[in-house]
């Protein structure tokens, strides 16, 4: 979607559509990707210009071995996958080519929302997009989203916090 019309951008990052044990950092058919986004991104185009990078995915088993609550030996660096330098140059490429200035949603599915989650540790918060960001909506990446007992903030993203109003921005919404 490339109306300018829209007062607001979604940045949109795919959930997992990689099913092959075999395969880490591998790119899906476009055809496939094309049809969870227009299922899962659909409802967002009536309010925004949704912008969706195609990037590799690392496979589910390799998302599971992410799993925070297992011991750190066992996952691999998230920020040292192929798939979230996909995102994140994506990411980059949108604020500096596309955005001019817009606010914008930050929205990610399953895998989508722990690179979604990535992109708000390394490129918002702290910098001038957080005045920008109208919300994350981080669905469906269960563990990987933890919400601080007690705390307004989802788990390592101090300075966003939850939100608990429908008129609230620059805050994050998180459930499985």
């Amino acid at each position: 979607n490339t109306q300018t019309t829209d007062a607001v951008d979604c940045f949109y990052v795919t959930g997992t559509l990689n099913h092959d044990p075999n395969m880490f950092d591998g790119y899906m058919e476009w055809a496939e990707e094309r049809l969870t986004t227009r299922m899962h991104a659909g409802p967002y185009a009536e309010l925004c210009r949704v912008f969706v990078p195609q990037h590799r995915q690392v496979s589910l088993l390799g998302v599971y071995a992410m799993d925070p609550q297992l011991p750190a030996l066992t996952r691999p660096n998230l920020r040292a996958t192929e798939s979230y330098n996909d995102v994140a140059s994506a990411f980059d490429t949108y604020m500096s080519t596309y955005n001019e200035g817009r606010p914008f949603f930050i929205i990610g599915k399953s895998q989508g929302a722990i690179f979604a989650q990535e992109l708000i540790r390394d490129k918002i918060i702290g910098t001038s997009l957080a005045s920008q960001l109208v919300s994350a909506h981080l669905i469906g990446a269960g563990p990987a989203i933890l919400h601080k007992e007690g705390s307004e903030e989802i788990a390592g993203l101090s300075g966003v916090p939850m939100c608990t109003q429908a008129d609230q921005t620059s805050c994050l919404v998180g459930y499985s």
